[in-house]
């Protein structure tokens, strides 16, 4: 089977394919809707996950689009790689009713027909091939088979936002592979595995680095190179409006022997506040009477003194 290859320098990666299921005028109604839903796609901030399903018009001229940026991409990247591949299909694929274009790291896609959740396993010439070959090609390529089987297993247990995996494996000469596969979203489980394996026949015989396009998938590999951002998605932004702040925690219960202690304090207190009182009141009394017992004394001796007699 003839496959169609390139290898990597510093090109533009993209590859794409025009039907010739049927074409449209400039002025028609169907060109109209088609840049209606481009525009739509490239314009999208609602969206945040990288995968958009949109339909314009009504048959006979209605358009049904799917987009799809890898996983790994910011939201501002994935965006303007959108907004890039909207412009670049019309011009690769003028007047087609159907086509499909990768930008190295987004997908556009459109058609006159329903392409919502059904598979497309037309892989997209050229297979981008980089690297040397392996030295080992059957050590290497059973290393890659088990990498590609384990992520597109994984892959396809994704949901409706997000089929994809990556990961790495050791492989002989003290090399390691490096995977990203992914499929768009709206597939089955079924038939995210199954474009995936289409994809990986396509894969050249100990390439230590390759990049497939398909229609409904990507698989790409590289060995000793992390290529992909390993960090996961940023997760959704809160709705609008500041949280509520959160109540305040109670102050702990006190425990038993502080409760006895407070207790036995207080207790005391007034006790010897009372005790006080009353030895105050005492010596008050005992004042003041002997204070009157010398007054009495010193009236009788006034009268009794000679001198005043």
């Amino acid at each position: 089977m003839f496959m169609a290859s390139i290898t990597i320098s510093q090109i533009e990666i993209k590859a794409h394919s025009c039907s010739n299921t049927g074409n449209y005028t400039t002025n028609s109604i169907y060109r109209q809707n088609l840049d209606t839903l481009l525009s739509s796609i490239a314009s999208n901030t609602q969206i945040d996950y990288g995968f958009y399903n949109f339909s314009a018009g009504q048959q006979p001229d209605r358009v049904n689009a799917i987009a799809l940026c890898l996983a790994d991409l910011t939201v501002e990247k994935c965006r303007s790689c959108l907004l890039n591949s909207t412009r670049r299909i019309l011009q690769e694929c003028p007047n087609q009713k159907e086509a499909v274009g990768w930008y190295t790291v987004c997908m556009i896609r459109y058609s006159n027909t329903s392409i919502f959740g059904i598979r497309n396993d037309k892989v997209l010439d050229p297979v981008f091939i980089w690297g040397r070959k392996a030295s080992d090609i059957g050590g290497y390529n059973l290393a890659l088979s088990r990498l590609l089987q384990t992520l597109r297993n994984r892959a396809a247990a994704g949901d409706s936002r997000h089929k994809f995996a990556v990961g790495e494996i050791a492989a002989t000469n003290l090399d390691t592979i490096f995977g990203f596969l992914q499929c768009t979203p709206d597939l089955s489980s079924v038939d995210c595995n199954n474009c995936l394996m289409k994809a990986a026949q396509r894969v050249p015989n100990g390439s230590m680095g390759t990049r497939i396009f398909s229609t409904s998938c990507f698989l790409r590999y590289e060995t000793n190179d992390l290529f992909y951002n390993t960090l996961p998605p940023p997760p959704p932004p809160p709705p609008a409006g500041s949280a509520p702040s959160p109540p305040m925690s109670p102050p702990p219960p006190p425990t038993p022997g502080n409760s006895s202690r407070t207790i036995v304090i207080v207790v005391v207190s007034i006790v010897s506040a009372i005790v006080l009182v009353v030895v105050i009141f005492i010596i008050v009394r005992l004042r003041r009477r002997k204070i009157k017992r010398t007054a009495d004394k010193l009236e009788g001796e006034w009268f009794m003194n000679p001198l005043f007699s």
